[in-house]
């Protein structure tokens, strides 16, 4: 079971960043992008956390890390993707990987919200 839970918390992490942050749009549009862009991508990776590991007993923490690798094998396949159209995009990428990271990281936060839900939920049974 954990390894289907592991598959899905990458799925959904390369899926939210595509969706949200990649849009199929040109790396300079993808450039100018708002902040709340970013906000609403931290947003969704707390939601996705807090589900992917609700009523999860052990390795919660290390599903979420599949989320967040998720979002880095997929930016890294789009860079690839963006490199053959132009060599000169991403010559920063490391920081790139730090701030998706950085955006992702509530998926621990939704991960512990998910913890005290099963905690309280198993308190009262």
């Amino acid at each position: 079971m954990t390894t289907y839970r592991y598959m899905l918390a990458l799925f959904t992490g390369s899926i939210a960043y595509l969706l949200i942050l990649y849009r199929f749009i040109s790396y300079s549009q993808r450039n100018r992008l708002p902040g709340s862009v970013y906000e609403t991508f931290a947003v969704v990776a707390l939601v996705i956390g807090f589900i992917v590991t609700l009523g999860v007993t052990r390795h919660r923490y290390r599903t979420i890390g599949f989320i967040l690798l998720g979002v880095c094998v997929t930016r890294l396949l789009v860079m690839v993707a963006d490199y053959r159209h132009d060599p000169t995009s991403h010559n920063l990428a490391p920081i790139e990987f730090v701030v998706l990271c950085v955006c992702a990281a509530p998926a621990y936060a939704g991960a512990a919200i998910a913890h005290i839900v099963d905690y309280i939920r198993g308190q009262r049974a």
